[in-house]
Order: C-alpha cells, then structure tokens, then sequence
C-alpha cells in the first residue's frame, strides 16, 4: 500500500521534473506561489479537482503519483494478467522521470513506425 508521504513524494518529483518552473504551474492552476510551497514541502496537499489539473498541467500520470512503485502493477490489469515482461517494462517506466518518459515513449512510437 502507498503512504502519504510516498505520494508527496511523486507530487513533488513530478513538478521538479516536469520541467517548469513553480511559478509558471501557479499560473496556470491560478494558486499562490506560498500554496504551492505548502504542497512542495509537503504541509498541504492539492484538493481534488487542483490535483487533477496540476497532472494535465504537467503532463504526469495521477496513476504515477497515487500509485505506490513497489504496487503489484498486475491487479491493476482487469482483463488479463500481465506477462512477466509486460510487469517488468511498467515498473521501469513507472520510475522514469516525466522526461524521461516522453523520450521512451516517442522513441517506442518510432520504433513501432519502422516495423510496420
């Protein structure tokens, strides 16, 4: 199970690595930059629908955030179980930074163009 404090973790590794700058995501999200300080330091965390739109914001999974790295990733799949290859490549890319991702993955989307 995910504890608070891992999930202001992911919070607070995911606006590091989104690759803006705090004020620029105040902005958007039309909060304080002392708000945002609350949820960096972990004192306040974003209300729902705040939290919503600081992933679309950021351009990060709320599945990231929520979800614990060490969660059986498994019984998040309803409609068949996951191969151990598939299990492996999601907790990779679940530990990735958001960059990091965006790399993997539109190298993943060239790679599957060429072998068409």
């Amino acid at each position: 199970m995910i504890t608070l404090q891992e999930i202001r973790k992911n919070l607070t590794d995911s606006i590091k690595n989104s690759g803006m700058t705090q004020i620029e995501i105040c902005r958007q999200l039309g909060i304080s930059a002392a708000t945002m300080s609350q949820y960096m330091s972990g004192r306040a965390m974003p209300a729902l629908d705040t939290f919503a739109n600081l992933c679309i914001i950021i351009d990060e999974s709320p599945n990231y955030i929520l979800l614990s790295s060490t969660a059986d990733i498994s019984n998040f799949n309803t409609t068949k179980k996951l191969s151990h290859e598939e299990y492996r490549l999601l907790q990779t890319f679940n530990q990735l930074t958001a960059t990091q991702k965006k790399d993997l993955l539109s190298f993943a989307d060239k790679l599957a163009f060429l072998n068409k």
